[in-house]
């Protein structure tokens, strides 16, 4: 008995459109990308990577593994964090700011829209604290997710 495996409604289950568009130095738009091909697939072979092969029964060598596959982790987390920290900020602060400086903030935009769960047409839109987070939360989980990891 062979069981077929709907991977086509797996990958299209968690897929995404990102664009990021900086005034006019930066402008960049993805198809429709899984999550699982993006994410999960890298950080599954990167956990394949450190186990501890050479002392395979130590509870230590186990410790020391799931502290190192749990930091890409929690720094990927982070940029989420990041994102909606700074924007939340950024948009409770932004009626108070000067309107050249709100013509400024709307030539910058971070949008990822996509399906998640089966749900067709979720869009998540930022300005530039969306940016701003973006660019921050990228570079610490980089720094200190993946480079402290290896």
């Amino acid at each position: 008995m062979v069981l077929a495996w709907p991977a086509g409604r797996l990958v299209a289950l968690f897929a995404f459109d990102f664009e990021l568009s900086s005034k006019d130095i930066l402008h960049l738009k993805t198809d429709r990308v899984s999550t699982i091909f993006l994410f999960i697939v890298p950080l599954v072979l990167y956990f394949f990577a450190v186990v501890p092969y050479r002392d395979p029964i130590s509870p230590r060598a186990w410790l020391e593994t799931l502290y190192k596959w749990s930091r890409p982790v929690v720094w990927l987390l982070a940029v989420l964090v990041w994102v909606w920290a700074l924007e939340t900020t950024f948009s409770l602060v932004s009626a108070h700011l000067p309107d050249f400086f709100s013509s400024y903030v709307d030539n910058y935009l971070v949008k990822i829209s996509g399906t998640a769960l089966g749900v067709k047409d979720i869009a998540l839109t930022g300005k530039l604290g969306a940016f701003i987070g973006l660019i921050v939360g990228l570079y610490f989980f980089v720094v200190r997710g993946v480079a402290e990891s290896l």
